[in-house]
């Protein structure tokens, strides 16, 4: 009995390995990561363009203002402190925005990532599968197979067992 429970512990520690990955370096050569920072920038592009329309409006209707000197009635003060504000609240928004699709772009990369790993792991049967920058010490101790992880989202590589 002692001999198949050694056995079994000898199999385990033969064939168990925990691995790492460098997860900022495989976000980086996911195939959608140029594509999330091309859609970023049009998008960022885009809202320029609509921020500095207004604000040339505004600027025009200062020069106005400015030109009318003290025969500016309290309505057009009020009225252009209204533009201001709402170009203030169109810069937020529009700021909020690329944040929010920069967040969403990033957790599809994210989730395929970790769905990418999770075969790995399965797979190749390691007892674990840890991010490289969490590893203190022994860092080149520990088998990387973020290459491997790469392969998989590129659809380069099939999972082999051996």
């Amino acid at each position: 009995m002692k001999k198949i429970i050694i056995f079994a512990i000898l199999s385990f520690g033969i064939f168990a390995e925990t691995v790492k990955v460098n997860l900022d370096s495989i976000i980086t050569k996911h195939p959608k990561f140029e594509v999330m920072k091309t859609d970023l920038e049009k998008e960022k592009t885009k809202l320029q363009e609509v921020l500095d329309l207004k604000q040339n409006e505004l600027n025009t209707e200062e020069a106005a203002l400015q030109a009318k000197g003290d025969k500016v009635t309290e309505e057009e003060a009020i009225a252009f402190y209204k533009k201001e504000q709402e170009l203030q609240n169109l810069f937020a928004q529009a700021q909020t925005n690329l944040s929010n699709l920069k967040n969403q772009k990033m957790q599809s990369i994210y989730n395929d990532i970790l769905s990418a790993i999770e075969i790995l792991y399965k797979e190749k049967k390691y007892t674990a599968i840890i991010d490289s920058e969490a590893i203190i010490q022994g860092k080149d101790k520990v088998k990387d197979v973020s290459n491997e992880v790469i392969k998989l989202l590129n659809g380069t590589e099939k999972i082999s067992l051996f």
